[in-house]
Protein backbone atom coordinates (compact mmCIF):
# COMPACT_ATOMS: atom_id res chain seq x y z
CA UNK A 1 0.00 0.00 0.00
CA UNK A 2 2.58 2.52 0.92
CA UNK A 3 4.44 2.06 -2.60
CA UNK A 4 1.53 2.10 -4.14
CA UNK A 5 1.00 5.52 -2.51
CA UNK A 6 3.98 6.88 -3.42
CA UNK A 7 3.86 5.71 -6.66
CA UNK A 8 0.47 7.86 -7.21
CA UNK A 9 2.44 10.95 -5.62
CA UNK A 10 5.44 10.43 -8.17
CA UNK A 11 3.05 10.45 -11.03
CA UNK A 12 1.20 13.59 -10.15
CA UNK A 13 4.21 15.06 -10.17
CA UNK A 14 4.93 14.36 -13.32
CA UNK A 15 6.55 16.72 -16.06
CA UNK A 16 4.11 17.45 -18.17
CA UNK A 17 5.50 21.01 -19.72
CA UNK A 18 4.27 21.15 -23.44
CA UNK A 19 6.12 22.06 -26.43
CA UNK A 20 5.57 22.34 -30.27
CA UNK A 21 7.81 19.73 -32.25
CA UNK A 22 9.66 21.23 -34.47
CA UNK A 23 9.09 18.80 -37.33
CA UNK A 24 5.39 18.39 -36.00
CA UNK A 25 3.53 21.82 -36.47
CA UNK A 26 0.70 21.89 -34.30
CA UNK A 27 1.43 18.78 -32.34
CA UNK A 28 2.01 19.19 -28.68
CA UNK A 29 4.51 16.97 -27.00
CA UNK A 30 4.06 16.50 -23.52
CA UNK A 31 6.80 15.10 -21.73
CA UNK A 32 6.26 12.98 -18.00
CA UNK A 33 8.76 11.38 -15.39
CA UNK A 34 8.01 8.16 -13.35
CA UNK A 35 10.71 8.08 -11.04
CA UNK A 36 11.36 5.17 -8.62
CA UNK A 37 11.71 5.21 -4.64
CA UNK A 38 14.88 5.63 -2.97
CA UNK A 39 15.23 1.92 -2.14
CA UNK A 40 15.70 1.13 -6.31
CA UNK A 41 17.50 4.44 -6.64
CA UNK A 42 15.53 7.08 -7.97
CA UNK A 43 15.09 5.60 -11.32
CA UNK A 44 13.78 7.89 -14.07
CA UNK A 45 11.70 6.71 -16.95
CA UNK A 46 11.20 9.65 -19.35
CA UNK A 47 7.91 9.04 -21.95
CA UNK A 48 7.32 11.65 -24.32
CA UNK A 49 3.78 11.60 -25.44
CA UNK A 50 2.74 13.00 -28.90
CA UNK A 51 -0.83 12.99 -30.64
CA UNK A 52 0.77 9.54 -32.59
CA UNK A 53 1.50 7.73 -29.18
CA UNK A 54 4.19 7.67 -26.83
CA UNK A 55 8.84 7.31 -26.99
CA UNK A 56 10.09 5.94 -23.49
CA UNK A 57 13.44 6.47 -22.28
CA UNK A 58 14.67 3.69 -19.84
CA UNK A 59 12.46 1.00 -18.18
CA UNK A 60 12.89 0.91 -14.62
CA UNK A 61 14.52 -2.00 -12.53
CA UNK A 62 12.09 -3.56 -10.40
CA UNK A 63 8.56 -4.87 -11.86
CA UNK A 64 6.37 -3.26 -9.90
CA UNK A 65 7.66 0.08 -10.73
CA UNK A 66 7.41 -1.05 -14.72
CA UNK A 67 4.07 -1.90 -13.93
CA UNK A 68 3.16 1.86 -12.58
CA UNK A 69 5.00 2.83 -15.10
CA UNK A 70 3.06 1.13 -17.85
CA UNK A 71 -0.32 2.30 -15.93
CA UNK A 72 0.51 5.51 -16.07
CA UNK A 73 1.34 5.46 -19.75
CA UNK A 74 -2.31 3.27 -20.81
CA UNK A 75 -3.85 6.31 -18.87
CA UNK A 76 -3.03 8.97 -21.58
CA UNK A 77 -4.86 6.26 -23.87
CA UNK A 78 -1.67 6.61 -26.76
CA UNK A 79 0.09 3.25 -27.78
CA UNK A 80 3.85 2.44 -26.50
CA UNK A 81 5.51 2.92 -29.92
CA UNK A 82 9.21 2.14 -28.88
CA UNK A 83 11.56 2.67 -25.97
CA UNK A 84 15.53 4.01 -26.26
CA UNK A 85 17.84 2.57 -23.89
CA UNK A 86 20.21 4.44 -22.74
CA UNK A 87 22.70 1.79 -20.72
CA UNK A 88 22.47 -1.95 -20.12
CA UNK A 89 22.34 -1.53 -16.27
CA UNK A 90 19.81 -3.14 -14.84
CA UNK A 91 18.07 -0.48 -13.42
CA UNK A 92 17.31 1.03 -17.17
CA UNK A 93 16.66 -2.58 -19.03
CA UNK A 94 14.56 -4.84 -16.54
CA UNK A 95 11.00 -3.76 -16.94
CA UNK A 96 11.28 -4.10 -20.42
CA UNK A 97 10.11 -7.36 -20.46
CA UNK A 98 6.24 -5.69 -18.05
CA UNK A 99 6.43 -3.44 -20.60
CA UNK A 100 6.43 -6.34 -23.53
CA UNK A 101 3.33 -7.90 -21.59
CA UNK A 102 1.94 -4.73 -21.01
CA UNK A 103 1.61 -3.17 -24.45
CA UNK A 104 2.75 -6.10 -26.56
CA UNK A 105 5.76 -5.73 -29.77
CA UNK A 106 7.50 -2.53 -30.23
CA UNK A 107 10.89 -1.65 -31.12
CA UNK A 108 13.80 -1.10 -28.46
CA UNK A 109 16.14 1.02 -29.23
CA UNK A 110 19.71 0.39 -28.15
CA UNK A 111 23.50 0.35 -29.15
CA UNK A 112 25.40 -2.99 -30.14
CA UNK A 113 27.65 -3.14 -27.45
CA UNK A 114 24.86 -2.07 -25.08
CA UNK A 115 23.85 -5.47 -26.33
CA UNK A 116 26.23 -7.20 -25.82
CA UNK A 117 27.37 -6.33 -22.63
CA UNK A 118 23.55 -6.75 -21.08
CA UNK A 119 23.81 -10.79 -20.73
CA UNK A 120 26.94 -10.68 -18.26
CA UNK A 121 25.79 -7.53 -16.20
CA UNK A 122 22.51 -9.42 -16.04
CA UNK A 123 23.86 -12.65 -14.68
CA UNK A 124 25.68 -10.43 -12.27
CA UNK A 125 22.81 -8.46 -10.95
CA UNK A 126 21.20 -11.53 -10.30
CA UNK A 127 23.97 -12.99 -8.41
CA UNK A 128 24.20 -9.86 -5.91
CA UNK A 129 20.67 -8.94 -5.74
CA UNK A 130 19.47 -12.69 -5.72
CA UNK A 131 17.07 -12.85 -2.94
CA UNK A 132 16.21 -11.67 -0.22
CA UNK A 133 17.53 -8.37 -1.91
CA UNK A 134 17.38 -4.85 -0.33
CA UNK A 135 14.50 -4.17 -2.43
CA UNK A 136 12.33 -7.30 -1.19
CA UNK A 137 11.45 -8.20 -4.31
CA UNK A 138 12.97 -10.27 -7.32
CA UNK A 139 14.53 -9.04 -9.87
CA UNK A 140 12.97 -9.93 -13.23
CA UNK A 141 13.80 -13.34 -14.98
CA UNK A 142 13.24 -12.61 -18.49
CA UNK A 143 15.95 -10.48 -20.10
CA UNK A 144 14.98 -8.74 -22.71
CA UNK A 145 17.34 -6.97 -25.73
CA UNK A 146 17.31 -4.08 -27.43
CA UNK A 147 16.49 -4.88 -31.04
CA UNK A 148 16.88 -1.98 -33.06
CA UNK A 149 20.66 -0.86 -33.46
CA UNK A 150 21.52 2.81 -32.71
CA UNK A 151 24.56 4.99 -32.59
CA UNK A 152 26.19 8.37 -31.88
CA UNK A 153 24.76 10.55 -34.86
CA UNK A 154 21.63 8.67 -35.65
CA UNK A 155 18.58 10.51 -36.04
CA UNK A 156 15.37 8.06 -34.12
CA UNK A 157 11.77 9.04 -35.10
CA UNK A 158 9.45 7.32 -32.48
CA UNK A 159 5.58 8.30 -32.36
CA UNK A 160 6.47 11.19 -34.71
CA UNK A 161 9.21 12.86 -32.17
CA UNK A 162 12.85 13.14 -33.40
CA UNK A 163 15.74 11.80 -31.57
CA UNK A 164 19.01 12.81 -32.18
CA UNK A 165 21.42 10.19 -30.48
CA UNK A 166 24.89 11.21 -28.77
CA UNK A 167 27.74 9.81 -26.57
CA UNK A 168 28.80 6.48 -26.86
CA UNK A 169 31.70 4.53 -25.60
CA UNK A 170 32.34 3.15 -22.02
CA UNK A 171 31.52 5.74 -19.01
CA UNK A 172 29.44 4.89 -16.13
CA UNK A 173 28.41 1.83 -17.93
CA UNK A 174 29.99 -0.52 -20.69
CA UNK A 175 28.00 1.77 -23.68
CA UNK A 176 26.24 5.05 -22.56
CA UNK A 177 24.30 7.33 -25.19
CA UNK A 178 21.66 10.01 -24.76
CA UNK A 179 19.54 11.80 -26.85
CA UNK A 180 18.25 14.99 -27.68
CA UNK A 181 14.83 15.98 -28.40
CA UNK A 182 14.69 19.24 -30.58
CA UNK A 183 10.55 19.05 -29.95
CA UNK A 184 11.17 19.91 -26.25
CA UNK A 185 14.97 21.11 -26.60
CA UNK A 186 15.36 19.07 -23.94
CA UNK A 187 18.74 16.30 -23.22
CA UNK A 188 18.06 12.83 -22.05
CA UNK A 189 21.20 12.04 -20.63
CA UNK A 190 20.76 8.80 -18.86
CA UNK A 191 23.80 7.96 -16.31
CA UNK A 192 26.33 10.42 -18.26
CA UNK A 193 24.27 12.91 -15.93
CA UNK A 194 24.30 12.52 -12.02
CA UNK A 195 23.31 15.92 -10.66
CA UNK A 196 24.76 16.25 -7.20
CA UNK A 197 25.23 12.93 -6.25
CA UNK A 198 28.38 10.29 -5.81
CA UNK A 199 29.17 9.39 -9.55
CA UNK A 200 29.21 5.93 -10.22
CA UNK A 201 32.65 4.42 -11.56
CA UNK A 202 32.53 1.11 -10.20
CA UNK A 203 32.56 -0.42 -13.77
CA UNK A 204 36.20 1.11 -14.51
CA UNK A 205 35.62 3.82 -16.89
CA UNK A 206 36.17 7.10 -15.22
CA UNK A 207 37.75 8.90 -17.51
CA UNK A 208 34.98 7.93 -20.02
CA UNK A 209 32.37 9.40 -17.88
CA UNK A 210 34.67 12.28 -17.25
CA UNK A 211 35.60 12.64 -21.22
CA UNK A 212 31.66 12.08 -21.89
CA UNK A 213 30.59 14.87 -18.97
CA UNK A 214 32.96 17.30 -20.86
CA UNK A 215 31.27 16.17 -24.25
CA UNK A 216 27.92 16.90 -23.14
CA UNK A 217 28.56 19.95 -21.48
CA UNK A 218 30.56 21.50 -24.75
CA UNK A 219 27.76 20.31 -27.30
CA UNK A 220 24.83 22.36 -25.78
CA UNK A 221 23.30 25.80 -24.37
CA UNK A 222 24.46 25.64 -20.67
CA UNK A 223 20.84 26.91 -20.03
CA UNK A 224 18.97 23.48 -21.72
CA UNK A 225 17.74 21.27 -19.39
CA UNK A 226 19.58 17.83 -18.85
CA UNK A 227 17.26 14.95 -17.75
CA UNK A 228 19.10 11.81 -15.86
CA UNK A 229 18.54 8.38 -15.37
CA UNK A 230 18.61 9.30 -11.89
CA UNK A 231 17.49 12.41 -9.78
CA UNK A 232 15.94 15.43 -10.51
CA UNK A 233 16.45 17.66 -14.23
CA UNK A 234 19.46 20.13 -14.03
CA UNK A 235 20.30 22.73 -16.54
CA UNK A 236 23.58 21.41 -18.62
CA UNK A 237 25.45 24.21 -16.34
CA UNK A 238 25.71 21.88 -13.53
CA UNK A 239 27.84 19.63 -15.97
CA UNK A 240 30.62 22.10 -14.21
CA UNK A 241 30.26 20.39 -10.62
CA UNK A 242 30.24 16.75 -11.90
CA UNK A 243 33.43 17.57 -14.19
CA UNK A 244 35.52 18.74 -10.94
CA UNK A 245 33.95 15.52 -8.74
CA UNK A 246 35.36 13.23 -11.30
CA UNK A 247 38.57 15.18 -11.71
CA UNK A 248 38.84 15.29 -8.15
CA UNK A 249 38.21 11.45 -7.26
CA UNK A 250 40.46 10.57 -10.44
CA UNK A 251 43.66 12.67 -9.04
CA UNK A 252 43.04 11.62 -5.61
CA UNK A 253 43.13 8.19 -6.30
CA UNK A 254 45.89 7.79 -8.99
CA UNK A 255 47.91 10.26 -6.35
CA UNK A 256 47.47 7.45 -3.70
CA UNK A 257 48.22 4.64 -5.74
CA UNK A 258 51.59 6.69 -6.91
CA UNK A 259 52.98 5.82 -3.41
CA UNK A 260 53.84 2.26 -3.38
CA UNK A 261 53.94 2.29 0.38
CA UNK A 262 49.62 2.44 -0.49
CA UNK A 263 49.45 -0.59 -2.24
CA UNK A 264 48.80 -4.04 -1.53
CA UNK A 265 50.36 -7.42 -3.22
CA UNK A 266 47.33 -7.01 -5.66
CA UNK A 267 48.55 -3.60 -6.86
CA UNK A 268 45.38 -1.86 -5.33
CA UNK A 269 44.99 0.45 -2.68
CA UNK A 270 45.23 -0.87 0.66
CA UNK A 271 41.99 -0.74 2.82
CA UNK A 272 43.01 1.97 5.11
CA UNK A 273 44.75 4.29 1.56
CA UNK A 274 40.75 3.77 -0.27
CA UNK A 275 39.55 5.22 2.89
CA UNK A 276 41.65 8.15 3.09
CA UNK A 277 40.78 8.89 -0.44
CA UNK A 278 37.02 8.49 0.53
CA UNK A 279 37.40 10.85 3.65
CA UNK A 280 38.78 13.58 1.19
CA UNK A 281 35.59 13.60 -0.90
CA UNK A 282 33.12 13.24 1.62
CA UNK A 283 34.87 16.28 3.22
CA UNK A 284 34.20 18.10 -0.56
CA UNK A 285 31.27 16.95 -1.20
CA UNK A 286 29.14 16.16 2.18
CA UNK A 287 25.93 16.34 1.21
CA UNK A 288 26.25 14.24 -2.23
CA UNK A 289 22.99 11.81 -2.83
CA UNK A 290 24.64 8.15 -2.35
CA UNK A 291 21.31 6.97 -3.70
CA UNK A 292 20.06 4.89 -0.84
CA UNK A 293 23.13 3.60 -0.08
CA UNK A 294 25.62 5.02 2.14
CA UNK A 295 28.06 7.28 1.10
CA UNK A 296 30.51 4.72 2.75
CA UNK A 297 29.42 1.86 0.49
CA UNK A 298 29.57 3.56 -3.13
CA UNK A 299 32.25 5.69 -2.82
CA UNK A 300 34.64 2.71 -1.59
CA UNK A 301 33.54 1.00 -5.24
CA UNK A 302 33.80 4.09 -7.13
CA UNK A 303 37.30 4.95 -5.86
CA UNK A 304 38.01 1.20 -6.68
CA UNK A 305 36.79 1.43 -9.79
CA UNK A 306 39.08 4.04 -10.88
CA UNK A 307 42.28 2.03 -9.72
CA UNK A 308 41.46 -0.62 -12.25
CA UNK A 309 41.81 1.64 -14.94
CA UNK A 310 44.96 3.67 -13.54
CA UNK A 311 46.46 -0.06 -13.43
CA UNK A 312 45.60 -0.82 -16.70
CA UNK A 313 46.77 2.57 -17.72
CA UNK A 314 50.13 1.49 -16.00
CA UNK A 315 49.95 -1.84 -17.29
CA UNK A 316 51.03 -2.80 -13.52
Amino acid sequence: MLKALMAAGMLAAGLAAPALADDAPGHPVKLHRYTAPLYAWNTNSYWLESADGVALIDAQLLSSDARYLAAAIKASGKPLKGVIITHGHVDHVSGLDVLRAEFGDFPIYGTEATKAAMPDIWAGAHRFFAMPNMFDEALSETMVLPDHMIRAGDRVEIAGISFEVFGGGPGEAADNIGVYAPALKAVFAGDMSYPFAHFYTGDGHPSGALAQARALRAAYDPALMVYSGHRDPAPVAQLDDQIAYLEFMIAETKAAMADPANLGDNGFLKREARRAVMAKILERYPHYDSFGFTAGEIVPGNIYGAEQEIKAATGS
